[in-house]
């Protein structure tokens, strides 16, 4: 991570993009357990000394790591180790829609209670469990977001997987916007 930091300042990138891992799991007969969750004080001990190292790092320069959804928002201990990386300056968010929509809007409460951290989004569209679908395609209230992510002046990606996708997903958008002046 350092080295990225470092590279990242080189060439002037203003955003770092990373996710919280779940951990490892054992499966017992009744439930999962959870290592992050289980010895929730050494990951939080631990994830404290990675944020400060990362602060530390990233000293004035104006990079911003963001912590992005992926379904897991609605972990306790995920939600304890955002909190924690919050606790800096250097770290905010990024919210990605499709993964909110796939995952049933459950990372959205979480994000929503840290709106004031949002710097990023990854825009695409989603239909049950598809994910990464052109805009336009699935059943995701793209205006809504999209005016959150303008609303707190968000840097954003169009996260779709092919050429002709992006291009209709940015026709889509120019439509919208045509329209709607988003």
């Amino acid at each position: 991570m350092l080295q990225t930091i470092e590279i990242t300042k080189q060439l002037e990138i203003p955003i770092l993009n990373m996710h919280l891992h779940s951990g490892v799991y054992f499966t017992m007969p009744d439930r999962k357990v959870f290592l992050f969750e289980e010895y929730q004080s050494q990951y939080l001990q631990k994830l404290t000394a990675f944020r400060d190292t990362c602060a530390a790092s990233i000293g004035d320069s104006d990079i911003k790591i963001c912590v992005e959804n992926c379904g897991d928002f609605g972990n306790p201990y995920t939600q304890m180790a955002l909190e924690a990386l919050l606790k800096s300056p250097v770290f905010a968010l990024t919210f990605d829609i499709g993964h909110n929509a796939e995952a049933n809007y459950i990372d959205e409460p979480t994000i929503m209670k840290f709106s004031d951290r949002l710097a990023h989004f990854h825009i695409h569209d989603a239909l049950a469990k598809s994910n990464h679908l052109v805009l336009g395609s699935g059943d995701v209230n793209l205006p809504k977001y999209l005016d959150l992510a303008k609303s707190h002046d968000c840097r954003a990606v169009l996260e779709v997987k092919t050429v002709a996708g992006l291009q209709k997903s940015v026709k889509w958008l120019d439509e919208l916007t045509t329209f709607n002046n988003i």
